[in-house]
């Protein structure tokens, strides 16, 4: 059985053979995932905004203490505008606005960021089997080609729905959801004709008995993660981030299925060891 140690390994040295083209996707993963989670705090600013609406007391000194700081005659004339116009709908706009953006920020999440997260795992997945040319950075994009955009998108917002609705009866569920489907990602990456029932189903049949180890997997990156936040995300960029993924695409290769289209030196590299459902240490 291949261990974590093996799996560090195999995936640091995929990662520094395509050296920045692997800092480059992770670095687009990592912006995407930042924007995605980026959403809750519209909600936060939207409450303010209704707070705000029922006092229009701090736009009203916002713009006093801008006046302030004006020549006199702008100062008066931005007195003489303000004393004959209705500032109250200003809050109001500030809701639609946020609203609005919350909604293109869902919708870009949805046909756009998953489907790119989709064209990660596919680069970092390749990255791992090349040997003798490198993987380009417009891999990530795979997702949008190929005839299974549709099916890209459906799968990859009921995997973020699912996981959100086991979250919801208490936080140990999601994670072990969000474990259990770790793989649905990279099996539309990897698969492109599966659907989403196979596709879920094969992600749970790969981590059966696999989620703790994968859990503890990650949690070895702590120490880089430590020497991240020093660097203040530096690090992240050029070395932590690219490694994780890079860790995370030998996993999967360690434990998916066999596929014919790939050579058996390919599964050799992988460290597979034949059609029973493989665990690893």
């Amino acid at each position: 059985m291949i261990s974590r140690q093996e799996l560090k390994s195999r995936g640091k040295a995929a990662f520094m053979r395509n050296y920045w083209q692997c800092v480059l996707v992770a670095l687009i993963l990592g912006i995407i995932i930042s924007l995605s989670t980026g959403g809750g705090s519209g909600a936060d600013h939207g409450y303010d905004a209704q707070v705000e609406s029922q006092t229009n007391v701090p736009v009203l000194d916002d713009i006093t203490d801008a006046q302030q700081q004006l020549p006199a005659p702008y100062r008066n004339a931005i007195s003489n505008f303000a004393a004959n116009s209705n500032f109250g709908y200003l809050p109001t706009l500030a809701v639609v606005g946020l609203s609005i953006a919350g909604i293109v920020g869902f919708l870009l999440h949805l046909f756009v960021f998953n489907v790119v997260e989709v064209g990660g795992c596919d680069f970092f997945v390749q990255n791992a089997l090349a040997r003798d040319e490198k993987v380009t950075v417009g891999t990530i994009v795979s997702g949008f080609q190929g005839g299974n955009y549709g099916t890209v998108v459906l799968t990859q917002f009921l995997r973020g729905l699912f996981i959100t609705l086991w979250s919801l009866l208490f936080i140990i569920p999601g994670i072990i959801k969000s474990y259990e489907y770790m793989m649905v990602p990279y099996i539309l990456a990897d698969e492109p004709g599966v659907t989403w029932r196979e596709a879920f189903a094969m992600s749970k049949e790969m981590m059966r008995g696999n989620k703790m180890s994968a859990f503890i997997l990650h949690l070895s990156f702590i120490g880089w993660e430590i020497l991240n936040i020093l660097t203040m995300g530096i690090l992240g960029v050029f070395f932590v981030d690219p490694y994780v993924r890079a860790t995370e695409a030998e996993l999967y290769l360690a434990l998916r299925p066999p596929k014919t289209t790939y050579s058996q030196d390919d599964y050799s590299q992988t460290g597979y060891t034949g059609s029973d459902h493989t665990q690893w240490q």
